[in-house]
């Protein structure tokens, strides 16, 4: 059986990072990825939503969840940054050389926040708890 996410027409021609993992909370793994010209500003964010089992094959509901001045996403981490246990999306990207946390609040709107990183390079990244604080 062959799957289609649905219409890709609000998608560049460059598809940067892609994760999975469930960004509503259904259970299932969803699919979240970056799409940009890959050297032309702006970069968009998306997330496409698994209606799971037997809806696999239909066409998948999305939401575009962000769009960023910049360009050429390197990588994605999917956590819950803010302990309110919804996923939060973080993306490292180029030009501007930055950090993007894309909070999802309760009402599943999201809001960003950017870290610039322009002096420290910008070279892979991970995500995790240093001070032990849960």
């Amino acid at each position: 059986m062959r799957y289609q996410l649905g219409f890709l027409e609000d998608v560049d021609s460059f598809l940067g990072s892609v994760k999975c993992a469930d960004m509503d909370d259904d259970g299932d793994m969803d699919v979240v990825f970056t799409s940009d010209n890959h050297s032309i500003s702006p970069m968009s964010i998306f997330i496409y939503y698994n209606p799971w089992r037997a809806l696999v094959s239909n066409p998948w509901k999305y939401d575009q969840i962000a769009e960023i001045v910049g360009f050429h996403a390197k990588e994605t981490r999917i956590l819950d940054m803010d302990g309110d246990q919804n996923n939060d999306v973080i993306i490292r990207h180029k030009n501007p050389n930055s950090l993007q946390i894309i909070f999802q609040n309760d009402d599943d709107q999201w809001q960003r926040k950017t870290l610039n990183t322009d002096t420290l390079g910008n070279e892979g990244f991970e995500v995790g708890n240093l001070n032990a604080d849960d």
